[in-house]
């Protein structure tokens, strides 16, 4: 892949840099020596330390600010400006070798993001979006859609739990397997899915990055309770998610639920 997708020289930098990082670990991916446990509880391996640094250290050349990571302890009080990032979103679908898991952060100031990126290495595809300039994929801006195909997006061969309830009750019509949930909230901000519902606790650095790309786009990102999502203090979130393109498929999923 030709890495330029910015004729900003600086950023076009960070997005190729990133995009070597990827590719990295992809190779990792074959090496079982990285996947060593490092906390059980939390899932933690030496992958995601590996890459953790890796990435520190490239955003930190870009723009000089605070790096808060899932790799990290949360701290009391938030900086105005930081970044955020979840160096590998999906390490179980790294682990077992299948390839829905990203690199992902966002830059944050006063809370919102104004800046994120969400890489695939596997699959070679890399968003970003910049506040009120759009969503980029591989450097192409992406469009919105008013074709809708009824695709459910959600972690497992087949839906389960509430995708499951939802996937029956809005008769949808198609489903697609993925594992990141910033990857499930990017594909449906890129229109290869249309809905994603998840009924689970997960934290800010799972979601930023895909926050801004689905805000960009106009589309809606909900809790379950119908609330806007939100960078919280704590950085948990406990009351689920439903990202979606389609306005309809929001107040049909509220209903149901």
């Amino acid at each position: 892949m030709k890495l330029r997708y910015s004729k900003d020289k600086k950023l076009n930098t960070l997005l190729g840099n990133i995009f070597v990082l990827g590719k990295q670990l992809k190779l990792y991916q074959k090496n079982k020596k990285y996947f060593k446990l490092i906390n059980k509880k939390k899932f933690k391996t030496q992958i995601d330390l590996e890459i953790h640094k890796k990435l520190s250290t490239i955003l930190k050349r870009y723009n000089n600010k605070t790096i808060i990571s899932e790799e990290d302890k949360i701290r009391s009080k938030l900086p105005c400006e930081f970044w955020l990032i979840d160096p590998i979103d999906g390490t179980r679908s790294l682990i077992d070798g299948y390839d829905g898991y990203v690199i992902q952060g966002a830059l944050m100031i006063k809370k919102n993001p104004i800046f994120s990126f969400i890489f695939a290495p596997n699959k070679n595809l890399l968003w970003y979006a910049l506040k009120g300039k759009g969503v980029f994929l591989n450097g192409k801006k992406i469009k919105k859609i008013e074709n809708f195909k009824d695709i459910l997006i959600d972690n497992y061969p087949t839906p389960r739990g509430i995708a499951k309830k939802i996937y029956t009750r809005l008769s949808m019509k198609n489903y697609i397997e993925c594992g990141s949930l910033g990857l499930k909230c990017a594909l449906v901000g890129n229109n290869d899915a249309n809905l994603f519902v998840k009924d689970i606790k997960y934290y800010d650095w799972d979601i930023m990055p895909a926050l801004l790309i689905i805000r960009e786009q106009k589309y809606l990102m909900r809790d379950l309770s119908g609330n806007l999502i939100k960078l919280s203090d704590d950085l948990k979130k406990n009351n689920g998610l439903i990202v979606t393109n389609n306005h309809k498929y929001l107040k049909d999923v509220l209903k149901n639920i």
